[in-house]
């Protein structure tokens, strides 16, 4: 039995309604939901919130794992008494979401310090080049140096 739009929008509404408390209990930020889900940015979880767009499958389950509720919970199926994870529940969470975001910039640190290493090692070639040119120049410069008054129009090349 397909439900009609008005049925969806109710639904959608249920389950928006439910996030947003669930959220706002757990002193979660979006990003940090966003991150703890896998998510590329926090406006998804915003969407949800609002009623925008509805989670995926697997969306739904993440989102029930992390506020330590069920899926049906979620849909606006049964009520439940607990509405909020336990604190720990929801401190581990962020925990893990700012310990992967400083991998993710280790990772980008490391990246930038091996580019900044290989351009340094193209100055220090640009730079070694340069001196040998300069060299090349000084002896083309004696070599075809206008003889100067005085020394008889003798030039001693090198």
């Amino acid at each position: 039995m397909k439900k009609s739009v008005e049925e969806k929008q109710a639904a959608n509404q249920e389950f928006a309604d439910r996030l947003s408390t669930l959220i706002k209990g757990s002193n979660l930020r979006k990003y940090e939901i966003q991150e703890a889900l896998g998510l590329k940015n926090y406006t998804t979880v915003y969407k949800w919130e609002t009623g925008e767009n509805y989670p995926s499958r697997r969306n739904l389950k993440k989102l029930a794992d992390l506020f330590n509720v069920s899926e049906s919970f979620l849909r606006g199926h049964e009520q439940q008494e607990t509405l909020l994870p336990a604190p720990a529940d929801a401190e581990t969470n962020s925990r893990q979401a700012v310990e992967e975001g400083e991998r993710k910039l280790l990772k980008i640190i490391e990246n930038l310090q091996r580019s900044i290493g290989r351009l340094e090692d193209q100055i220090l070639k640009k730079d070694d080049e340069i001196v040998e040119l300069k060299n090349r120049l000084g002896k083309l410069n004696r070599l075809h140096a206008v003889p100067q008054s005085g020394d008889g129009g003798n030039t001693v090349a090198s």
